[in-house]
């Protein structure tokens, strides 16, 4: 943390927003949950997670959850998902001994501690060297058992290529992207995360909102009547049953005639007996559903 304190010390005295730094104790917590985190799989995928130590009163354009979560390894990997575009950080704060996650966020003060999970056991230390810059300088790594520790001194020295150089150089200022089309922004994130996702679009200033998502089925089936006829009832969920059979038996004639007779010999053999059609048709639903079931 040496490297956090001396340059954002620096940056302070200049007048520029520095990030509070965590102790030793934050720091092993947050590195602990990460490395574990790592090793689990969400949805068959490795969470790549980035864990911002910082108050929610720091963060600009944020998006708090309700009910913060405490941090643990399990809690990072569900989340992994949702925040695995880049430039997205999970908020953690809290004592040391009781951190939490209390949202996410894209904008951070300069030289927020930052850990990174970039695969199994592939952690990195970082931090952004200017407020509106979209590089960061990467401190530390963590592979496995083994810890690295970056000098961006080594890395400007005479002799070392240039385009380590420019890679490290600062970015110029640019003006903030105003949030206009943050819906469109959000759907182009959302089809390149390619695992699906619904938006939910609230009002502000009440919650009201949280009552047509959990009561409108509720609602509907109390408005039902009491009594009801079983028999029309069976009667019409015949009726769709024969309706989706004969959809069925449309899609596998049109499947025979994609396969020649050769291909469909060769195919197993309950998936070959579906193409029997004759056989098929003699497991047209006859009856409704048990209501009893």
């Amino acid at each position: 943390m040496e490297h956090f304190a001396r340059e954002g010390a620096v940056h302070a005295r200049a007048g520029s927003p520095v990030g509070r730094l965590p102790d030793a104790a934050a720091v092993e917590a947050i590195v602990d949950a990460a490395f574990w985190a790592s090793l689990l799989r969400e949805e068959g995928y490795v969470p790549e997670i980035s864990l911002a130590y910082l108050a929610p009163d720091e963060a600009a354009f944020c998006l708090r959850l309700a009910v913060p979560l405490s941090l643990g390894p399990r809690a990072l990997s569900r989340l992994g998902p949702a925040v695995e575009r880049p430039g997205i950080h999970l908020g953690v704060w809290g004592a040391s001994d009781d951190l939490s996650v209390w949202g996410t966020t894209r904008a951070i003060p300069t030289f927020t501690f930052v850990v990174e999970v970039l695969g199994p056991g592939l952690l990195v230390v970082k931090h952004r060297t200017r407020e509106d810059a979209a590089k960061f300088l990467n401190v530390a790594v963590f592979e496995g058992d083994q810890v690295k520790i970056l000098s961006r001194a080594d890395v400007v020295a005479p002799g070392r290529p240039a385009l380590l150089r420019s890679l490290l150089a600062p970015e110029p200022s640019s003006p903030t992207e105003a949030p206009d089309d943050v819906l469109l922004r959000l759907a182009v994130s959302m089809r390149a995360h390619g695992r699906g996702g619904t938006p939910l679009v609230v009002p502000a200033g009440t919650e009201g909102w949280k009552d047509s998502i959990v009561t409108p089925v509720a609602q509907y089936l109390a408005g039902l009547p009491n009594t009801y006829n079983e028999s029309e009832v069976l009667a019409r969920v015949l009726v769709m049953l024969n309706e989706l059979f004969d959809v069925m038996i449309d899609g596998m004639k049109d499947a025979r005639n994609i396969f020649t007779p050769e291909q469909i010999a060769e195919f197993p053999p309950l998936l070959r007996a579906s193409f029997d059609i004759n056989r098929l048709m003699t497991t047209r639903p006859t009856a409704g559903f048990d209501p009893n079931y």
